[in-house]
Formats: C-alpha cells, structure tokens, sequence
C-alpha cells in the first residue's frame, strides 16, 4: 500500500494507479485512493479536532487550511463542544 500510495520506493518492476506513476506523482495518486479503516482509528490522546488536524497532514494538507476547516467540520457534525474533549471509541453494535 506504501508503494501504490507513493510513499514507500518501488522495490522492482512497474507500477502505475490510475496510470500515475505513484513515485513522481504520488500526491495526486493519493488524492484518488480511498481508505476506510477497518478499526477506529481516532488517537484517543488527542482532542477531536486534533484528530482533524492530524489526519489532515497525513494528506499534506497545511496546517493553516487545517486550522480552519477542523472547526467547520465540527459545526457541520454539530460537534462544537467537543474540540477540547478527548476522542472516544464507540462500542461497536
């Protein structure tokens, strides 16, 4: 997954995502590819918006966008008491 997502060199061969060459143009690769983790993957150290924050780097998103957006997000999931709460888990159903 490091190869495709281009942050890991190729070891051999050929690689193309979406015909990208995932080493010389691994940020637009990245921006195509959609991960869904199949356990929560929420720092449980970290406030909410932390989490936003972090999350957002990952992509390299700037800080400062981030900054900004983290807090939209909270009000778009009517969250806005939670940035300075720690993250929870949610049992599972």
């Amino acid at each position: 997954m490091r190869m495709i997502g281009g942050t890991s060199l190729r070891t051999s061969g050929s690689l193309t995502v979406l015909g990208l060459d995932p080493e010389e143009r691994g940020p637009e690769v990245r921006a195509s590819l959609g991960v869904v983790p199949q356990q929560d993957s929420l720092d449980e150290e970290l406030r909410a918006r932390d989490n936003l924050i972090v999350y957002g780097r990952y992509f390299g998103l700037p800080r400062a966008y981030l900054e900004t957006k983290a807090d939209e997000l909270l009000e778009f999931a009517q969250l806005t008491e939670r940035p300075k709460r720690r993250s929870t888990r949610c049992p599972v159903a």
